[in-house]
């Protein structure tokens, strides 16, 4: 299983590539599943793994109390009380390296944890990419993204309107240059 998740972002859509974008949907969308399918079995052999190391724990544990208990003085104890008992089993060289190994699988089944909750996260995000690339089609085949346009036979009138709003102004500009004349003789 790959460390490394999502070096993109798998959110982003370019709407004006739709197709582009709808063809490449389906491939991210497998590798992100399939990444997220490895993430999960990973994530349950470390914890099975954890669950062995465990037990391989309770074992160490369980050895150290009756080799205690049977020959105390060869772990250095006078009395035979429990806290003491409990003391010499906590600091048993078996018993602490199996505590390590239980310590280094738990911090393993904690980082697969984040991949496959990260994973996770990028496999819902592609979900609501693909809802949003079926209405931004919607929209696209509905033509929300076109320019307005007047209807069939309405170019003239745009355009004799156009005309006399150029008339308007350029009557305005001559009135004013007359004005100057007038004002100058």
């Amino acid at each position: 299983m790959k460390d490394e998740i999502v070096k993109k972002s798998v959110s982003h859509i370019d709407k004006h590539d739709l197709d582009g974008e709808l063809v490449s949907q389906p491939e991210l969308y497998e590798e992100y599943a399939t990444q997220l399918e490895e993430a999960r079995a990973d994530l349950e052999e470390a914890k099975n793994e954890l669950k062995v190391r465990d037990d391989d724990y309770d074992v160490a544990w369980a050895k150290a109390d009756l080799a205690i208990r049977k020959h105390p003085g060869s772990f250095g104890l006078d009395k035979v009380t429990e806290p003491a008992i409990k003391s010499a089993i906590i600091i048993e060289p078996s018993v602490t390296q199996a505590r390590q190994i239980v310590y280094s699988t738990r911090e393993e089944v904690l980082r697969l944890q984040r991949i496959h909750g990260a994973l996770h996260a990028v496999v819902g995000a592609l979900d609501y990419k693909k809802r949003s690339l079926e209405d931004l089609c919607k929209l696209k085949l509905a033509n929300y993204y076109s320019e307005p346009r007047l209807p069939k036979g309405k170019e003239e009138i745009r355009s004799e309107i156009e005309d006399q709003k150029r008339r308007k102004k350029y009557e305005k500009n001559r009135e004013a240059n007359d004005t100057i004349r007038v004002g100058e003789s």
